[in-house]
C-alpha cells in the first residue's frame, strides 16, 4: 500500500512556542490526508556539546557550509505520493538530514517555509540549496519569492496560512470575556508599560508573555491555552512587524502575520 501523504517537520527539535505553527499545520494536513507525521526528537546528550563544536557549527553556517542537524535520525519506511516538509524558517531545512530516504520514497515532494526574509536568505544559502530536491516550494511570505527562487530550480509560490477561527471564538457558548487585554509574542514596550501600570492599579486584567521564545512541553496544550486566552479576551493585541525584534529581520519588507486572523 502506498501512503497518500507523509508530512515531516522539525518542530520537536526546538520545542518553542513559535514552532506550534508548523506543529498545528503538519498535524492538520495529516488528519485531512490520513497521512503520517514524522517529527524527530532532539538528540539526547549525556555530555554537553563542547564550546569548540558549537563554535565550529556556527562558523560553518556563517561561511555558507550549512547548519548540522541535532535531531535523532528517522527512516521513511513506506512509499508515498507526496512528501511534505514543513518548517518555520530556512535554517530548519538542515534538519532534513535527519529524515532518511524521503526523496527515494516519494513520487513528489514539497516544502513549506513559514518565515523567510530577503535580508536573511544569503545567510541561509546552504540550506536553501537543499530545496533543489523538491518539486515545489511554498512560502508564507510572498515578498521573498524572487530572492528564495535564486537558490533553487524548484518553482516557488505563495501559500497563505489558514486559521481555524471557530477554535478562538467565544460563540456559541458565549463565554465571559474575563481578560481585558491579551498580548502574545512581540510587543511595543511603551504600550506594554502603560497596560502594565493599568493592571497594577487594578483597572484591567492584563495577560502577557513573561519571557522570550517560551519553551513548551506539549504543543497541543500550548495551542489550547493560547486559543482559550483569545476567546476570553475583550482585546487581543497583534503588532505590526515593524514593532519589536522582527523589525531588523524584516528590514522594511511587508508581510501579513498569521496572528492577525
Amino acid at each position: 500500500m502506498i501512503l497518500r501523504t507523509t508530512i515531516a517537520s522539525n518542530y520537536n527539535g526546538q520545542k518553542m512556542l513559535y514552532n506550534a505553527l508548523p506543529f498545528e499545520f503538519a498535524n492538520l494536513v495529516a488528519r485531512m490526508e490520513r497521512g503520517q507525521v514524522l517529527a524527530p526528537e532532539r538528540v539526547r546528550r549525556s555530555i554537553p556539546l563542547s564550546l569548540t563544536a558549537t563554535a565550529w557549527s556556527k562558523g560553518s553556517h556563517l561561511l555558507g557550509l550549512g547548519r548540522s542537524t541535532e535531531l535523532e535520525p528517522v527512516v521513511v519506511e513506506e512509499d508515498c505520493d507526496l512528501f511534505f516538509y514543513v518548517c518555520m524558517n530556512a535554517s530548519h531545512l538542515a534538519d532534513l538530514k535527519a529524515i532518511r530516504g524521503w526523496r527515494e520514497r516519494s513520487r513528489k515532494a514539497a516544502a513549506f517555509l513559514f518565515e523567510t526574509w530577503s535580508s536573511r536568505v544569503h545567510y541561509n544559502r546552504a540550506e536553501l540549496r537543499l530545496l533543489y530536491e523538491f518539486d515545489h516550494v511554498f512560502l508564507f511570505n510572498k515578498a521573498t519569492i524572487t530572492n528564495v527562487q535564486y537558490y533553487t530550480t524548484a518553482p516557488c509560490s505563495f501559500l497563505p496560512a489558514g486559521t481555524d477561527a471557530l477554535l478562538a471564538t467565544p460563540f456559541p457558548a458565549n463565554l465571559p470575556r474575563s481578560i481585558d487585554v491579551y498580548s502574545m509574542g512581540r510587543r511595543s514596550e511603551p504600550t506594554h508599560r502603560q497596560l502594565l501600570e493599568m493592571a497594577k492599579q487594578g483597572e484591567i486584567f492584563y495577560v502577557f508573555d513573561v519571557g522570550s521564545g517560551l519553551q513548551v512541553k506539549d504543543f497541543w496544550q500550548a495551542r489550547f491555552l493560547t486559543l482559550n486566552y483569545i476567546k476570553r479576551s475583550r482585546y487581543f493585541i497583534a503588532y505590526d512587524l515593524k514593532v519589536g525584534p522582527k523589525a531588523s529581520e524584516s528590514a522594511g519588507q511587508e508581510a501579513l502575520p498569521a496572528r492577525l486572523f
